[in-house]
């Protein structure tokens, strides 16, 4: 079921795609619109590539920091509170976020205007990822 033309060489690539798309929760697709993949550097509106490595310390030893804003009315409730908390946060936890503020800042935005949401998603920036979810009022 691979969904592009790859070569006899890269059937192995197609056999992971087609894993990733067996692994998709059917909840996954209505209720998870973007994430942030550091690993693919971009965007993701695919469930199937929302994907966090095994070996992240978030993973396996939960070393991480979370957050939390709200998107209403077609914005981010305050933004910057959430940033300053979770850059406290992670200053805290000795964790250097992998951007600087002013990026990851942008890429926040970024996701929640990928999701095509007004009301309710919320997004959650870690040092890791940013996922997006909650889809009421979404276009």
């Amino acid at each position: 079921m691979c969904y592009f033309a790859l070569s006899d060489s890269d059937n192995f690539g197609c056999q992971v795609i087609d894993a990733l798309y067996a692994g998709v929760h059917n909840n996954a697709i209505s209720n998870y619109m973007a994430f942030y993949s550091s690993e693919l550097g971009g965007i993701v509106t695919d469930p199937a590539l929302m994907i966090v490595s095994v070996d992240d310390h978030m993973v396996h030893r939960g070393h991480a920091v979370f957050d939390t804003a709200t998107l209403t009315k077609g914005y981010l409730y305050q933004l910057d509170d959430h940033l300053d908390r979770f850059y406290s946060s992670a200053s805290k936890a000795a964790l250097t976020p992998p951007f600087p503020r002013n990026q990851i800042r942008r890429i926040i935005l970024e996701t929640a205007a990928a999701t095509k949401c007004f009301e309710g998603a919320s997004a959650s920036p870690s040092l890791k990822t940013s996922v997006l979810s909650q889809p009421h009022g979404c276009v």
